[in-house]
């Protein structure tokens, strides 16, 4: 068994604790960042930075040299409301945004992906709901709207 391997039969074994940690005690364990990494990882084959890493949690090759990533990762529930996505430092070297929208079993339905000048454009922009944004904390469904879908790939 590969390490990959290994690292993905462990995080499944996570998400089967999560899911029953939350239905027995309705609250999150907090697996969800690690989840929404390991997924987007696995998915569009990126290579995951070091743990602690301070601005980006991959990096994604492309001609020319990498793109480094900031990945976010967000349970959505049916009873969720306006949910705030994790804050994105502007001060820190990143060059887009993932949003890993993880399912009830933390498995990955939808990955948008906004680049750090459309996500700084809309920290900066003025209006209700500024003073958070500005914090680099927007809400999921703003992300969504100003983002382009990745995963799983929209038809042509």
């Amino acid at each position: 068994m590969t390490p990959t391997d290994q690292l993905l039969e462990l995080l499944n074994r996570a998400k089967l604790l999560a899911r029953q940690y939350r239905d027995l005690t309705g609250r999150p364990l907090g697996i969800t960042a690690e989840a929404a990494r390991v997924e987007a990882a696995r998915l569009l084959h990126l290579e995951l930075s070091p743990a602690r890493n301070a601005g980006y949690d991959a990096i994604r090759r492309v001609a020319g040299g990498v793109e480094r990533l900031q990945i976010k990762g967000r349970v959505l529930h049916s009873e969720a409301g306006a949910e705030r996505m994790g804050t994105m430092k502007k001060a820190k070297e990143w060059d887009a945004v993932l949003l890993v929208i993880l399912d009830e079993n933390y498995d990955a339905s939808l990955i948008f992906e906004a680049s750090r000048a459309v996500l700084i454009a809309e920290m900066t922009r003025e209006g209700a709901d500024a003073k958070a944004r500005a914090r680099g904390a927007l809400i999921v469904q703003s992300f969504c709207q100003i983002a382009r879908q990745i995963w799983p790939p929209l038809p042509a």
